[in-house]
């Protein structure tokens, strides 16, 4: 599997928070859903591990594991609301999640999709991800083509 399909899986309806860059190795952490019993967990647990030897010294991705769904979606509220926001994070797009859209606290994604990354997706998959011309998620579970 190619390093960009990895970052792809990795920024899902998931956002780059922009990870804190230390000397050396920049380690991104990632509260996850997709772990224990969740049926992604075996398929992430191994794109993360590939990334991560692919990036060696470099990047890290480091899950934090957040089984509970409603818990997690309420963690990731609050801690965008306060500036708290993760390096990596998976997000429902709705009017609440949209909202944080307007500030500077999300990667925008908009120019790298439209390259060769955006060409990865699903017709119109993008355009559904996109507010006022600004794209600051990525519609993973719905828009991957093979």
């Amino acid at each position: 599997m190619t390093i960009s399909v990895i970052l792809m899986l990795l920024a899902p309806s998931m956002l780059f928070a922009g990870g804190q860059k230390e000397q050396g190795e920049i380690v991104l952490k990632w509260p996850c859903i997709w772990v224990a019993k969740d049926s992604k967990a075996p398929t992430v647990a191994a794109l993360v591990d590939e990334f991560n030897k692919a990036n060696e010294g470099k990047i890290k991705v480091v899950i934090e594991p957040n089984p509970d769904y409603d818990g997690y979606r309420n963690k990731i509220n609050t801690a965008i609301a306060s500036n708290q926001v993760p390096d990596l994070f998976i997000f429902n797009p709705d009017p609440t999640t949209f909202a944080y859209y307007g500030g500077d606290l999300l990667m925008d994604f908009t120019d790298d999709l439209k390259g060769e990354w955006g060409k990865d997706f699903v017709a119109g998959s993008i355009e559904g991800a996109t507010r006022n011309g600004k794209t600051k998620s990525i519609p993973y579970e719905i828009a991957i083509t093979p």
